[in-house]
């Protein structure tokens, strides 16, 4: 079958504009410029990665995973799965580009009419006018693309599957830590967060209601958006009687951003309790899970010894839930936002159907989940939890001071009713929010071009910047989030079934 369209209307990186680039021109093909002109101005989200010569695409891991598997599926599976995939990849990648190119100075947003439009004059409200024409530019070129896919036969679907699987740009978790250093490290330092201890003062952190931007907060399918709410957590936050430093660093905050548009500053607002939610999918035996997803911002990582590494502006940590087939939760990640301190906690019920499969744990202080070869990771018998009866109690999630690493998980109706713990209520919001945030001089997101919080690096960033790691300790964004010492990527969608042994009926 001909397929005139790829190769004359998709690949606007002809050989003149990637020259243009080459030599620091802007292209001048108007979607190019856009690109170029986001890239120089290092207003790039990171999360997901753009497609070389399709610039109405964009895949994160999920993506690039299915597309992958879709491109070996039978016909019918692939020629239905594939154009889906597709689809997505738009949509992600039209939802970045308006992000980004709110995130553009207004000096920018005239350099790039000037150069496309020169004939035109320059409208009230250029940023609306070019976010405008951009999106209607990304939806034409993809109707056409996709027209071109409904025509096709499923070889071609998969040739183009595994073509944009080829030309996604390098995602910033390609830069890794690595060496004699960082291999001896990971095999001597345990990835568990402090121990388990009764909290006998400060706070208890109860959800409200999604809510935010209406585009936003709507953004999840509806019986996603009622499990969001349903299991949003209850968080138990430690707080020091002593005053080694200031009670506001164990309290959670809203993130607000200030400064300037070439130098960001990120301000926890801990008078305003947020917590920072999105839905995502794993693959467990084939089988797709939902995964909740739930991220908190502290002030401050306090120094809990002299000279500590790990101190540093603004810490924060994920709680992601790992839901069966019952919408139960089954599996419970916690980490720190930079990546630090992952710990995994699992329903007995699981850890249960695993010992019948596999036999007995490699260690007794383990649970039957721990893979006898997983290294670092474990799951830790202490850490399995007992599903109540009532599906609607969420859990309760206990995090010490200082240093904000969650260390347990409970599930019971008392077990933050003592007298010694005040109670807060948190806003829920929608995790974008974090990446297009109103400012005084507009739009930005707490995120630099390369998935770290602005302005936020630690003493050990320093320390381990001779191995390749980027900015150790630094708190990251989702998609970008590399846990173990580099060794693995948080949102691979096969990380729990890699890291763990789980039963073949989960």
């Amino acid at each position: 079958m001909k397929r005139p369209f790829r190769i004359k209307t998709v690949c606007h990186c002809t050989a003149a504009a990637a020259l243009l680039v080459c030599i620091g021109c802007m292209p001048a093909d108007f979607p190019e410029a856009v690109a170029w002109k986001i890239r120089n101005d290092r207003a790039t989200d990171a999360k997901s990665q753009p497609i070389k010569g399709m610039l109405f695409l964009r895949v994160d891991d999920y993506l690039l995973d299915r597309l992958r598997a879709a491109s070996t599926e039978s016909d019918s599976v692939a020629g239905e799965e594939i154009p889906r995939l597709i689809a997505r990849s738009h949509d992600l990648a039209a939802e970045t580009a308006r992000a980004e190119i709110g995130h553009l100075s207004d000096a920018s947003l005239r350099e790039i009419w000037k150069d496309s439009f020169q004939n035109e004059p320059v409208p009230k409200d250029l940023r609306y006018e070019l976010n405008n024409r951009h999106a209607r530019r990304m939806d034409r070129d993809y109707a056409a693309f996709a027209q071109s896919l409904s025509t096709a036969t499923v070889d071609v679907m998969r040739s183009e599957a595994r073509r944009i699987c080829d030309q996604a740009e390098p995602s910033i978790k390609s830069r890794r830590g690595g060496g004699l250093l960082v291999e001896s490290v990971r095999k001597s330092h345990s990835n568990a967060s402090p121990s388990k201890s009764a909290v006998v003062q400060g706070r208890v952190y109860e959800p409200g209601p999604l809510v935010g931007d209406d585009a936003v907060a709507n953004k999840e399918d509806a019986d996603t958006r009622k499990l969001l709410e349903q299991l949003a957590p209850e968080i138990l936050q430690e707080a020091r009687g002593d005053n080694r430093y200031e009670t506001q660093c164990d309290m959670i905050g809203a993130v607000h951003l200030g400064g300037r548009r070439d130098h960001i500053e990120v301000d926890i607002q801990t008078d305003h309790p947020s917590v920072y939610a999105f839905s995502g999918r794993t693959i467990l035996n084939s089988r797709e899970h939902v995964q909740l997803s739930y991220c908190y911002w502290f002030p401050e990582h306090p120094p809990t010894r002299p000279g500590d590494p790990e101190a540093g502006p603004i810490d924060g940590a994920t709680i992601r839930i790992t839901l069966d087939a019952d919408s139960r939760p089954a599996i419970i990640e916690a980490v720190q936002n930079c990546g630090c301190h992952y710990r995994c906690f699992a329903a007995t019920y699981l850890d249960d159907a695993a010992r019948k499969e596999f036999g007995p744990p490699p260690k007794p202080e383990l649970s039957s989940l721990t893979r006898p070869d997983s290294g670092a990771i474990e799951v830790l018998s202490g850490d399995l939890f007992k599903l109540p009866d009532n599906a609607s109690i969420r859990p309760v999630i206990i995090s010490p001071a200082a240093y904000h690493v969650p260390v347990g998980i409970q599930f019971a109706e008392t077990s933050t009713q003592s007298t010694t713990l005040t109670r807060h209520r948190y806003d829920l919001l929608p995790y974008e929010m974090l990446e297009n945030m109103p400012t005084d001089f507009g739009r930005a997101s707490m995120f630099g071009a390369d998935g770290l919080v602005h302005n936020a690096g630690r003493g050990e960033g320093w320390l381990l910047a001779g191995t390749g790691m980027l900015s150790a300790g630094q708190p990251r964004q989702r998609g970008t989030q590399l846990i173990c010492w580099d060794k693995h990527a948080f949102d691979d969608p096969h990380l729990l079934e890699n890291i763990l042994r789980l039963p073949r009926g989960f």
